[in-house]
């Protein structure tokens, strides 16, 4: 069966790691997050990545490190979602992108995003960031690449119900 390639994107704190790790729980799709890359090498979680004091994080790992297992995942038959913000669609078209040096893997598309209500991130953790995402945010538009656009409000618990619902009916339970 050809594997499914979810990329979730949505401002920070917007509620893509909790989705994915339903889509992985409940639905069998494995998670790829520059997040669980940014933990693995350097012990910390988004935001903390981004403020080291050093600056000498090198974000480029945890961006190329999950790209590749994404890609690593696809050819070998996963369904996979990939957890990452993504504010533009030329980094949406990137993160669905399953070309390779000789063609181009299978896999069902869908780009989800979810979608916050401004005064909603601001009472969440880190609304600080808020401003910053504000400028480089892009809303989601059609190409060449084939994909299912899914977008869902992710405001409250009953929204996030919704979501899990609809996910279910979608993708049900398959994995590899």
């Amino acid at each position: 069966m050809t594997p499914r390639l979810v990329v979730l994107t949505g401002y920070p704190t917007s509620g893509k790691s909790t989705i994915a790790r339903y889509m992985q729980d409940e639905l069998g799709f494995c998670k790829v997050g520059t997040d669980d890359i940014g933990e693995m090498l350097y012990g910390k979680s988004f935001p903390r990545v981004l403020q080291n004091e050093q600056g000498g994080l090198k974000e480029s790992i945890m961006w190329h490190g999950s790209y590749h297992l994404k890609m690593l995942l696809v050819s070998e038959g996963f369904d996979t979602v990939i957890d990452v913000t993504a504010p533009t669609n030329d980094m949406r078209i990137q993160w669905l992108n399953t070309k390779h040096a000789n063609g181009e893997f299978p896999a069902e598309k869908y780009l989800m995003t979810l979608q916050v209500d401004r005064e909603e991130l601001l009472r969440r953790p880190f609304p600080e960031i808020v401003p910053f995402w504000d400028k480089h945010w892009e809303e989601p538009e059609e190409n060449p690449v084939n994909y299912e656009i899914l977008l869902y409000q992710n405001n409250t618990s009953r929204d996030r119900e919704v979501i899990y619902a609809d996910l279910k009916q979608r993708f049900g339970k398959k994995g590899k």
